[in-house]
């Protein structure tokens, strides 16, 4: 179980450090007119950011950064939006649902696309996957929806793991948290031991 947690946390932090630099690189949710919660990346919200205007307009995102072979898998078939995930999301949303937007973002290796999942119409279909996301051995048919990037905003900035390792503000975070998970558990090299 704590080889999953670990990854878990990693990738969380990693999501929540692609939205931060894309943010800035394209000045999105400026602080004059949005207030911005980014979850912490070892938490259990339903979301992984928060963004509000002063008129109470709410967008609530779900983050992924996806690999190369997700990536390629993605944009030939359509990226996975868990049902489940959907409907937390949905759950939320519909508390104010006059003023609440979902965001569903996936950095990937060829871009960032974005979709505003309140304007598309989602098809749920059944895929055998893993049972938990960082889980590869047990597989378990899930009710998914699959995303097309026509449907999405697309920004060319692409997060890889060198902004992991280059994000000076957090890099002691970052090499604390690799080191509980390496014991085999993480494939990654400290960028001393390249």
């Amino acid at each position: 179980m704590e080889k999953i947690t670990c990854k878990f946390k990693e990738s969380s932090y990693k999501e929540r450090l692609a939205f931060k630099n894309w943010r800035n690189l394209y000045n999105l949710f400026p602080e004059s007119e949005w207030t911005v919660l980014i979850t912490p990346y070892d938490g259990s919200d339903v979301y992984d950011v928060l963004v509000q205007n002063r008129s109470y307009k709410r967008i609530i995102i779900e983050i992924k950064v996806r690999g190369e072979l997700a990536t390629q898998k993605g944009i030939e078939e359509g990226f996975f939006y868990e049902s489940k995930k959907h409907k937390s999301l949905t759950d939320l949303k519909d508390l104010d649902p006059d003023n609440n937007t979902i965001m569903y973002i996936n950095f990937t290796t060829k871009g960032t696309y974005v979709w505003n999942i309140n304007k598309i119409e989602l098809k749920s279909i059944k895929r055998e996957m893993n049972k938990a996301t960082m889980n590869s051995n047990d597989k378990v048919n899930k009710s998914v929806y699959l995303l097309d990037v026509a449907d999405a905003k697309f920004y060319s900035y692409v997060y890889d793991d060198l902004q992991y390792w280059n994000d000076t503000v957090n890099v002691d975070k970052a090499v604390r948290l690799s080191k509980t998970c390496r014991g085999g558990y993480v494939n990654m090299l400290l960028p001393w031991e390249v």
